[in-house]
């Protein structure tokens, strides 16, 4: 219940929220010093790992589950 929204609230303004800045903040370099495709490229790479981790997450997951209702 309350502990386990506290918990979520808790990652997301200790772990979720530097990140976000240091990734802002790391685009905002990119595009003053240097061309901005290298923003675009690095913005473009950021995005496919979060994808592709997501899209195996879930995909490791959905076999954990199957197995388990297997047992």
């Amino acid at each position: 219940g309350a502990t386990s929204f506290s918990s979520v609230l808790r990652m997301g303004a200790f772990n979720m929220v530097p990140i976000m800045i240091e990734i802002i903040l790391t685009l905002i370099i990119y595009l003053t010093l240097f061309n901005w495709k290298f923003c675009l490229l690095l913005l473009a790479s950021i995005i496919l790992y979060l994808l592709g981790t997501f899209y195996f997450t879930e995909r490791r997951a959905a076999s954990f589950r199957k197995m388990t209702l297997a047992d």
